[in-house]
């Protein structure tokens, strides 16, 4: 997989319904997209599970607004006849509710859902979309949390992309030996699973 000719880097706040407009203008009119990174998402705080507002916040970036712009996304892709590719950042928390911050997890799987269906629905049409479960990584959106296991920077996640990308993979993890740790905690039973938090 190249990069594209010509790089366009957008800042928004998705949880502006102007710039969710604009966003969606504009992708209505580029070209072609070859590629298309998803990067949005917000992280509240531990334990915040009853607070409307930190509830609302999480629902409003991580599901509404990835949905939206994932739809016109792959709108324009099988529209403008040529393969292109989306990954988006999904994450390991949508594999199952941990009690500190289940919220996030509930939000992001929205997302990573959709991401899915797109998936299976078009991909016969030149549309992949690649979903990246990372773990922790370290960044500005997690540098106010303690690091689970097998945390990792952004350089070793690009790079985990790439080489599922390559390798055509639908479900991205990063690390790679999150697949393995991940879907043997998804039949762990309750109690001691949330007794590791």
């Amino acid at each position: 997989i190249g990069l594209p000719i010509n790089l366009h880097f957008v800042n928004a706040d998705i949880e502006n319904e102007d710039d969710l407009r604009k966003l969606r203008k504009r992708i209505s009119s580029l070209n072609t997209i070859d590629l298309v990174i998803m990067a949005c998402g917000y992280l509240p705080p531990e334990n915040c599970d009853t607070d409307p507002i930190y509830v609302a916040k999480s629902l409003k970036v991580n599901s509404f607004g990835v949905v939206i712009l994932l739809a016109a996304l792959a709108e324009k892709i099988i529209n403008q006849k040529k393969a292109g590719h989306i990954v988006y950042i999904s994450s390991v928390a949508t594999m199952r509710p941990r009690i500190q911050n289940f919220t996030y997890g509930a939000s992001k799987k929205a997302a990573d859902f959709f991401a899915e269906g797109l998936f299976f629905k078009y991909r016969n049409q030149g549309l992949y979309v690649h979903t990246l479960r990372p773990g922790f990584v370290f960044t500005k959106m997690s540098k106010n949390f303690k690091p689970a296991p097998f945390a990792i920077g952004p350089r070793e996640v690009a790079a985990a992309t790439l080489r599922g990308m390559k390798r055509g993979r639908r479900i991205i993890y990063a690390p790679s030996i999150l697949m393995f740790v991940m879907k043997a905690l998804v039949f762990l039973p309750r109690r001691i699973f949330d007794w590791l938090k």
